[in-house]
């Protein structure tokens, strides 16, 4: 199907401004998606729980997911005006603090905002009018997501890695990217390999190196790029997190063994493979 010819102009004022707007979608979804994973995990452990003095009245749980309760502050716990949830503008309106109580709102929601919008940008001037243009921004605001909540919680959804993953093998068939027999060695090898250093090292070292979470995500990125790019992407998210890690240590006093988010790395990578992944592919061969 052929995609509706649009003047580059247009395309680029549309993905600025959808940016803006699946940016702040983002920003729900990383604060909301780990507290209904914390729930779910609660009442899973609650259900299965077998008390010693008769059954348990279940407690009535008040509805909480990524469209219930309306954005409200988190510090006075205020509804948020929708002229205030406008991305970007109502924290520049605002100044950074909330209309009700004056406290700081988190510079995280205005970046979030303002960086899918310049990846979408990126992303509509480099493909222009073809259909890898919405499937790249879907992509790239995975990444996002994925980061921002592994940076704070240290965990990868599979939610959100399985919609990642799934996502790359339909766009290698639709044609994009890679092929799909290239996209399905990929997300194999990726989990096989990274699952295969995983039990190398626990067995090692008694600890675990990786999560399975960054397994599973590098098996996604496999499926957008083939099983030709993982070295590559490999490659550049290792050396990512160590140059951002020692530098962090030598700007501030170490406190002990702290778990790191390798996530983020693996995305950057990602993002770069999509923008330069040929250019890329040809150096890591040099």
């Amino acid at each position: 199907m052929p995609f509706p010819q649009l003047d580059l102009a247009v395309l680029l004022t549309l993905a600025g401004i959808g940016g803006l707007v699946i940016g702040s979608f983002l920003n729900v979804v990383i604060h909301r998606l780990p507290i209904m994973l914390e729930r779910e995990l609660r009442e899973a452990i609650r259900e299965h729980a077998k008390p010693e003095s008769g059954p348990e009245r279940p407690q009535a749980q008040d509805r909480f997911d990524l469209w219930w309760p309306p954005s409200a502050c988190p510090a006075c716990h205020g509804r948020i005006a929708p002229w205030d949830n406008l991305p970007l503008v109502g924290y520049l309106r605002l100044r950074g603090r909330c209309a009700g109580c004056g406290s700081k709102i988190s510079l995280r929601y205005p970046l979030v905002e303002t960086l899918t919008a310049l990846l979408f940008l990126v992303v509509a001037w480099q493909f222009g009018a073809s259909w890898a243009t919405p499937l790249a921004w879907l992509f790239v605001a995975l990444l996002i997501v994925q980061s921002a909540i592994d940076l704070d919680h240290k965990i990868l959804p599979d939610e959100l890695v399985y919609i990642l993953l799934w996502s790359g093998l339909a766009a290698s068939l639709l044609g994009y990217f890679t092929e799909p027999s290239a996209a399905i060695l990929g997300a194999l090898a990726g989990y096989g390999a990274l699952y295969l250093l995983r039990f190398l090292w626990l067995q090692a070292f008694g600890r675990e190196a990786l999560g399975l979470g960054d397994t599973k995500f590098v098996a996604a990125l496999g499926a957008w790029f083939g099983w030709q790019a993982l070295p590559s992407l490999l490659l550049m998210g290792a050396l990512l997190g160590i140059v951002v890690t020692v530098a962090l240590r030598l700007i501030r006093e170490p406190e002990g063994e702290r778990e790191i988010a390798f996530g983020p790395y693996l995305a950057i990578a990602g993002g770069v493979h999509l923008f330069f992944g040929g250019e890329i592919a040809r150096l890591f061969v040099q």
